[in-house]
């Protein structure tokens, strides 16, 4: 035994002094120290970019149960669901259930919704209730749920369901299809999507007759971690909220322009003596010509919050600069670019301005309210909270950096644009979810990822809070 172990142990030793010998060699002690270098380089980049982007999106602790485990048939009852941890403002669900042991009650012959909850967190009735038909005996519902009010981290509500023939009705939660969004932690810049638990979302209820000894056979609620907060069923009253569609009149801002004029008097001409006739040469009057600036500007269009693809980085935004005593006044229309941190950028030449003066610039993108500044550099800690009445931008001749990054355009006013987010926008965006049409994404895609979805409807219920273009 010895003899063997000590013959494998020369055998090692011999391939690593020609290993090693090898790498002696200048050739390949360069091809050794290149892979090295390549492997660190590989290994920082996946552990700086691809596993915090990979863990980046959050996850809604979520509770999946039904009011009660065993029915008889003809009874009503209920399927809870309660998500928590995140602030959800909207939620596109997709339920699939057996349907040849229960009824969704918007299914029935005389249908209402099924939709409830115990507090006015979510819109109702749904912005989509819709069951499709599959071919195993079950049907899927599709809810689209929305909150112009999210302001808790805890959302519930309840689907009801009657009971029509004996044996076990199952409800799982479509994982692969079903979204969410909203505010993450205390970040309110834009909506950000957030995940479902990985696993099955599942649950039964039993269908037995009046006294039948039955038990459910299976039901999985996964539990999202260990430190998450206790749950609780809730017990539902039915309670239907309508919508409000506020609506308004825009209004005008007033242009005034002034155009000076100038005048040239001669001097008379004078006469000295019969034979000699002189008449002076007036000296000509000159207008002093005001110096031309730049204006440098980043700018952050709320719900862009990382660089879009190849066909969505320019846009054009309309911006207007206008002195405080209203008696200058350009508006141009800039193309700006996006950048890899998600700022825009662009820049805008003005000829003859009056420096001396003091200025407001307004901006306006093409899906978006207009915003105004009264500072070259305006800060909020939430989107819209930045306000000002009375400009203190002064300019100077050449460039002139405007950095807006610190606020956010608020998406929402759609083309054809009426300086008012209203229901004409929201309703847009509502029935076209899920569209991939250029004609609609230039429209209602706010957030620039290639199709209108939660996210985009969510920008613009928030942009009802503001509502207006500030003037």
């Amino acid at each position: 035994m010895m003899q063997i172990v000590t013959t494998h142990s020369n055998r090692f030793i011999g391939l690593a002094q020609r290993i090693f010998g090898q790498v002696r060699k200048p050739k390949m002690f360069l091809i050794v120290a290149v892979g090295i270098v390549v492997f660190i380089g590989l290994f920082w980049f996946m552990n700086t970019y691809i596993r915090p982007f990979l863990a980046s999106i959050p996850i809604a602790q979520t509770e999946f149960t039904p009011s009660a485990p065993t029915v008889k048939p003809g009874d009503q009852f209920s399927i809870n669901m309660q998500l928590s941890g995140e602030t959800i403002t909207a939620a596109d669900v997709y339920i699939t259930y057996t349907s040849d042991k229960v009824v969704y009650l918007a299914d029935l012959p005389n249908p209402v919704t099924g939709f409830n909850q115990i507090s006015d967190y979510f819109d109702a009735p749904p912005i989509v209730e819709e069951l499709t038909s599959n071919a195993d005996n079950t049907k899927t519902l599709h809810l689209v749920l929305v909150s112009q009010k999210a302001n808790s981290n805890v959302a519930q509500f309840s689907l009801k369901f009657k009971a029509h023939a004996l044996g076990e009705a199952a409800f799982t939660i479509d994982t692969s299809r079903s979204k969410l969004s909203g505010s993450v932690g205390t970040d309110l810049s834009s909506a950000s999507y957030i995940s479902f638990p990985e696993g099955v979302l599942r649950t039964t209820v039993i269908i037995a007759e009046d006294g039948a000894d039955a038990t459910p056979t299976h039901t999985h609620t996964p539990t999202p971690s260990d430190d998450s907060d206790p749950t609780v069923t809730p017990t539902v009253d039915p309670s239907i909220s309508p919508s409000i569609s506020p609506s308004t009149s825009p209004s005008i801002s007033p242009t005034l322009t002034i155009m000076p004029t100038a005048s040239l008097v001669p001097s008379p001409t004078a006469t000295l003596s019969p034979t000699v006739t002189s008449t002076p040469t007036p000296a000509p009057t000159t207008v002093a010509q005001n110096p031309n600036v730049t204006l440098d500007m980043k700018v952050r269009l709320q719900g862009v919050v990382t660089q879009p693809k190849e066909a969505y980085r320019q846009q054009t935004m309309k911006i207007l600069v206008q002195s405080t005593d209203k008696s200058f006044r350009e508006e141009q229309a800039i193309s700006f670019t996006v950048n890899g941190e998600a700022l825009w950028v662009g820049s805008m030449k003005i000829v003859n301005v009056p420096t001396s003066k003091t200025f407001n610039i307004y901006i306006k993108g093409t899906k978006h309210l207009q915003r105004k500044i009264c500072t070259l550099a305006p800060t909020e800690t939430v989107p819209g909270q930045y306000d000002c009445s009375s400009g203190q931008i002064t300019l100077k001749e050449g460039t002139n950096v405007v950095d807006m990054s610190k606020i956010f355009v608020l998406a929402g006013d759609i083309p054809i644009q009426n300086g008012i987010v209203d229901s004409v926008d929201v309703i847009y965006v509502r029935k076209n979810l899920g569209v991939t049409s250029p004609a609609v994404l230039s429209r209602a895609d706010f957030n620039l990822d290639g199709i209108v979805d939660t996210q985009d409807y969510t920008l613009a219920v928030t942009a009802l809070g503001f509502k207006y273009d500030e003037k």
